[in-house]
């Protein structure tokens, strides 16, 4: 008997060399799918990071309010870094009694002052905003009002800043108002937004604002 001493090769087959190439060519046409789903997802991330994930531009709020961010060209609103040195109230009683809001006669309204405005990008042009916060407590014998709220600048230039809000109450500060009634003893937490396009060199004296309302 002869021994059969032809050699077996693992794995060949008829049809071996036809199976490699076509997985080779399965295997070159998944690389322009590839390519194309990284360049999706290359663009999709530089437009995110280019718009700040979407959001054009920041809101605080409470519209109004939010502070200037990095990436905005130009010289601002603000150029010159003034600050806002106080926040003075008064209040002006059309009835026969007076000085049942104390905490508005002759005070300065702004704790955290002298501080810097912020530059407030949901306006256009921007502007540059200052939030401040009181409380109000009536002490009358009757139901009274406050209102017809205003802003004045010191200076040569009275308009210089812009009353755009006053809002009620804490915590929220939610409610937008232009009058608000007190029964006695009431205490309320207010706070008003204001705003400069353009805030000239006025010194190192900063800017005093004056916070102005009648009652009732």
């Amino acid at each position: 008997m002869i021994a059969n001493t032809s050699p077996v090769v693992a794995g060949r087959s008829p049809g071996g060399h036809r199976l490699r190439r076509s997985q080779r060519a399965a295997n070159s046409a998944k690389w322009p799918l590839i390519i194309a789903a990284v360049a999706s997802v290359v663009i999709v991330l530089a437009v995110g990071a280019a718009t700040n994930w979407f959001w054009y531009a920041s809101v605080t709020s409470g519209g109004g309010g939010g502070g200037g961010g990095g990436g905005h060209s130009g010289p601002g609103p603000n150029p010159y870094n003034e600050t806002i040195s106080a926040v003075y109230s008064s209040v002006t009683y059309n009835g026969a009694s007076s000085g049942y809001f104390a905490a508005l006669d002759g005070r300065d309204l702004c704790g955290p002052c002298p501080t810097l405005p912020t530059t407030d990008y949901n306006y256009t042009p921007a502007v540059s905003g200052f939030w401040f916060y009181f409380n109000v407590t009536s002490s009358a014998a009757a139901y009274v009002t406050l209102a017809n709220f205003t802003v004045t600048t010191r200076g040569s230039d009275p308009a210089l800043f812009t009353l755009s809000r006053v809002v009620c109450c804490s915590p929220s500060y939610s409610e937008v108002t232009i009058r608000v009634g007190f029964t006695p003893g009431a205490e309320m937490s207010l706070a008003a937004f204001v705003y400069a396009a353009s805030i000239p060199d006025v010194g190192p004296a900063g800017l005093a604002l004056y916070f102005n309302a009648t009652s009732p």
